[in-house]
């Protein structure tokens, strides 16, 4: 992904954190473009099978890098913030949505990784991958109690100023 988009991404993150937004980390972005570049070459969409970072996909209905980057954070930030629950948190574990919004904005993130490519079959999708380190957004298994209260604490109401 060119410098120059993810910038955007980065610009269009900023208003998104009421905390230092993750730095960009151009060994999980190489890792992020492996991936969307052969989900693009399978025109599929899809999670990486290594599970130790925390992932966000998006298949965008433009050719252009620029608006699928912008479509992707309007799927996962906006879209997914009207989705996520504050109330009660664990409504969120089985809402896509609001998982993906989840993950964009946890807070204790330290690296991103971004990547993006046209589908060969047919330039009018991108694929967007995000790569998040540490992970965010882990419901863990059989301990509800630990997992909401990772959530309360990593997923901040935005600050309005």
């Amino acid at each position: 992904m060119s410098l120059i988009t993810t910038c955007l991404l980065l610009g269009l993150l900023k208003g998104s954190y009421s905390f230092c937004p993750p730095l960009i980390s151009p060994q999980l972005s190489s890792l992020a473009q492996e991936w969307a570049d052969q989900m693009a070459s399978e025109a599929r969409i899809d999670m990486i099978p290594e599970q130790r970072y925390g992932q966000n996909i998006f298949m965008a209905r433009t050719g252009n890098l620029k608006s699928a980057v912008n479509d992707a954070i309007q799927n996962w930030y906006k879209d997914g913030r009207t989705e996520y629950c504050w109330e009660d948190v664990t409504e969120n574990w089985e809402n896509s949505l609001a998982l993906d919004f989840s993950q964009v904005v946890w807070k204790n993130t330290k690296f991103l990784g971004i990547g993006a490519t046209t589908t060969r079959t047919n330039s009018n999708k991108t694929v967007v991958i995000a790569l998040y380190d540490p992970s965010g957004n882990i419901v863990i298994d059989g301990d509800n109690s630990k997992s909401e209260e990772s959530f309360r604490s990593n997923v901040l109401p935005l600050q309005i100023s």
